[in-house]
């Protein structure tokens, strides 16, 4: 990630409180101080072929709204929008995908009673979109 400009924000003791930073895009994130350890970093792991070809297709999400997901590469999938453009999303497990970007975005992928993969739910910053799998 590339940052545009940063800053700390300090306590009257001069103790950091936080850092924000503006990305390229002109948003701004925020990092709390905290006493708690640095979370790992999260890791892709292997899946299968079969796990892959099980979620790659066409999803509907508010009727309008269509999402394409396939393969990138040996290790990560596509997720395409004409809204949100592609994003690369690294299996965490067969139907949970995160994005490196944001620690925040994850996709859940759904199955039916018969074991197929039938919708997926995007969870951003802690809200949830839901798309239902086009046949």
């Amino acid at each position: 990630m590339f940052l545009e400009s940063a800053f700390l924000r300090q306590d009257g003791k001069g103790n950091v409180k936080e850092a924000n930073w503006i990305k390229p895009d002109g948003s701004i994130s925020v990092g709390k101080r905290t006493d708690l350890p640095i979370p790992e970093e999260k890791k892709p792991v292997k899946i299968s072929d079969a796990d892959y070809d099980a979620i790659c297709g066409l999803y509907k999400m508010m009727v309008v709204f269509d999402v394409k997901v396939y393969r990138n590469d040996s290790i990560s999938i596509v997720v395409e929008s004409k809204q949100r453009g592609k994003s690369i999303f690294y299996p965490e497990s067969p139907t949970r995908f995160f994005f490196f970007d944001d620690e925040n975005t994850v996709i859940d992928f759904t199955k039916n009673k018969k074991g197929l993969v039938d919708g997926m739910k995007i969870t951003m910053n802690g809200r949830t979109f839901s798309a239902k799998r086009d046949k």
